[in-house]
């Protein structure tokens, strides 16, 4: 029988093989840390508390008593969240627009499918990629919200009707019941 020369490995300790590494570049990492930085000052709860901080809490406390189902604010409140932190309102997307993003991740929808032709949703993608709201979305801003509220409202009661707690990280994925608008 024969044997074979053993592969030259690197070692740490004497009579010890280590396999030789050569691991990729850190850029990547790099790259994929600055996005999430950036994620975080547009779409997450930064940008949401930098928007909340600059608005006058008695206007977000009257549009959340005006937009969000009484039934519905109970759930966040439960779970110690502040109603806005779940449901959308005019002052706050007119604050930072970029926080559609914010809420669209809320329901867990992917941009895809939240802005494609069917939802109704397509002209609130530049709200969310741009950070600006156009004359002729302005309008629509205040539908945005009621519709979000809908679909929030039903996703809230639903998780409470399962006896599930309503979780800060929840992602549900939901469908949007949005006719055209």
């Amino acid at each position: 029988m024969t044997s074979r020369p053993k592969k030259k490995t690197a070692t740490n300790e004497p009579g010890v093989p280590r396999p030789a590494f050569n691991p990729p570049s850190s850029a990547r990492q790099i790259r994929f840390y600055q996005l999430l930085v950036a994620a975080r000052k547009q779409w997450f709860i930064d940008a949401l508390s930098d928007a909340l901080g600059q608005l006058d809490q008695d206007t977000v406390k009257q549009q959340v008593l005006e937009y969000v189902p009484r039934d519905a604010q109970k759930i966040p409140a439960a779970a110690g969240l502040r109603d806005e932190h779940v449901f959308p309102v005019p002052a706050v997307l007119e604050a930072k627009p970029s926080l559609v993003g914010y809420y669209r991740l809320l329901l867990g929808a992917p941009q895809k499918s939240f802005y494609n032709g069917s939802t109704g949703m397509g002209r609130f993608k530049g709200m969310e990629e741009l950070g600006t709201i156009s004359k002729k979305t302005q309008p629509w801003v205040r539908v945005f919200c009621q519709v979000i509220e809908t679909a929030g409202g039903v996703r809230a009661r639903d998780t409470e009707l399962h006896g599930t707690r309503f979780a800060r990280t929840a992602a549900p994925h939901v469908r949007l019941p949005v006719a055209r608008l």
